[in-house]
């Protein structure tokens, strides 16, 4: 069910080491210091939107959610891909001396679950467990690509932009995956 390989942004990594006009995050790797709003917004939104999905993750790994093997080896994937962008987006967030967190409301971004919606999929076990997990990863995918559609739009930073289709591609197939 879930043989895909994800896709880790290895390819984003070597792409910013070929920036020249950026400074040298905490990796050595350069990073652009132009940004817009709108990247600055991503990045913040997108950290926290990739939090939750580590957080739904921890909930399929946990014992009482008696998930499947293929939703824990899922979620593992997911976690693992998502704490390395976070990381990255993290650094150029320090990079452009900005904080980690913005004025934003985070639980109204696209594909945020309510905290019902995550205390509701903890109470489930077993098939149910997988089902509801599915369903509520799926949306929370199709918020990652709305919000990565926004900033390949009105971004101005090449290495957000390159994250952003990224993320695009590996969370629409992941979405692909799941749905199977």
């Amino acid at each position: 069910m879930f043989a895909r390989k994800l896709v880790l942004p290895a390819l984003v990594l070597g792409m910013l080491g070929a920036c020249a006009d950026g400074s040298a995050d905490d990796a050595g790797v350069e990073v652009s210091a132009e940004f817009a709003e709108a990247d600055l917004t991503f990045v913040r939104e997108m950290i926290r939107h990739h939090e939750q999905a580590i957080e739904m993750a921890e909930l399929a790994l946990a014992p009482g959610a008696e998930a499947s093997a293929d939703v824990t080896a899922f979620a593992t994937r997911v976690a693992d891909a998502q704490r390395s962008e976070i990381d990255l987006m993290t650094g150029w967030l320090t990079t452009w001396g900005e904080p980690l967190a913005g004025a934003h409301d985070m639980d109204a971004m696209d594909g945020m679950m309510s905290d019902a919606d995550m205390e509701g999929l903890a109470q489930q076990a077993g098939e149910i467990f997988d089902i509801t997990w599915l369903v509520m990863m799926i949306e929370h995918h199709q918020g990652a690509l709305a919000m990565a559609e926004t900033v390949q739009e009105e971004g101005t930073n090449p290495e957000v932009a390159a994250l952003a289709a990224e993320i695009s591609a590996a969370q629409q197939a992941e979405i692909e995956e799941m749905n199977g």
